[in-house]
């Protein structure tokens, strides 16, 4: 059956046909069969990320508001507006010009009250370059580098400027009830420390917002994501949930002294969910390199 797919999959990637809606966990979406990304997986398997799934239906209601940063083709956007229904409201923000067109089209299919913005989320309003890679789900800001790790720049295919908006400027430019404004689930490989610092700058202006974001621990340190954090812990937040990576092995429950909540079978992967983790030990554990051992974090007063 597999190899049937595989077949399909290159058949209607030869032909570039995205004019067909497929089944997912997310919903009828529309997938990329243009470009490389997360087309392929969710075409063959119809699920990715089902742990990170589970927390955003665990977080959000009808009539919440969602701000969903690196939406790539929309199948989160399409997700987050199935749980939050025709009062709720998603605001769709993606920077890569190879992910648009899909993104639009699936953008069309939301119910929800929305938004999209064809630009990135960051930490001053400016204009940037960004690198864009084979696969479009890789996309990060030209000035973040790996100081950790070697990058395979074969992989790199391009540059590209894009116009970035601050947390301040986007909050001015969305018309939802701003109390209602629940989540903002960001997956942007690296750039997570700009905007967490653009939000915190504005956290006031949304008390009842939660944070979801992925971590990319090589390209930022310690001692940044401790203090970009501060204002967060300041406010009541803290470290709800966090989801460790494949890489968790069982010797770091002893090295942490942690006990997991929950388990989560995941993309191939057993991972581990630790609620309520102390603010110094989080850190610690968002910032281990070799491996890598915290794929989500969830930050959230309540």
């Amino acid at each position: 059956m597999l190899l049937i797919k595989k077949i399909f999959f290159y058949i209607l990637k030869i032909l570039r046909l995205n004019n067909f809606k497929f089944k997912t966990e997310y919903g009828k979406v529309f997938l990329d069969f243009n470009n490389e990304g997360i087309s392929q997986v969710l075409f063959y398997k119809k699920k990715r990320e089902s742990d990170k799934v589970e927390l955003i239906r665990e977080i959000l209601n009808a009539g919440d508001g969602v701000i969903d940063c690196g939406s790539n083709i929309g199948v989160y956007p399409i997700f987050e507006s199935n749980l939050v229904g025709k009062n709720g409201y998603v605001m769709c923000i993606e920077p890569d010009p190879r992910n648009i067109d899909v993104l639009r089209k699936n953008f069309k299919l939301m119910e929800s009250k929305k938004d999209l913005l064809e630009k990135a989320l960051g930490k001053i309003n400016s204009e940037i370059e960004i690198s864009l890679y084979k696969k479009t789900n890789i996309t990060r800001f030209s000035k973040i580098e790996n100081k950790f790790k070697a990058e395979n720049n074969l992989d790199k295919l391009r540059y590209h400027k894009t116009k970035v908006i601050d947390f301040g400027e986007l909050l001015n430019s969305i018309k939802f009830d701003h109390s209602k404004i629940k989540l903002l689930r960001m997956d942007v490989e690296g750039a997570e420390i700009d905007i967490l610092e653009s939000i915190s700058n504005n956290i006031n202006k949304v008390p009842n917002l939660a944070v979801l974001f992925e971590t990319h621990p090589d390209f930022y340190t310690e001692e940044q994501l401790s203090e970009i954090l501060e204002p967060f812990f300041k406010k009541g937040y803290k470290f709800k949930k966090l989801i460790s990576s494949g890489s968790f092995e069982e010797k770091f429950f002893k090295l942490f002294k942690l006990k997991e909540t929950k388990i989560h079978f995941s993309d191939g992967f057993r991972r581990f969910q630790f609620d309520n983790v102390p603010k110094d030990l989080g850190i610690e554990l968002i910032n281990y390199k070799k491996p890598k051992l915290i794929r989500y974090v969830l930050l959230s007063k309540w």
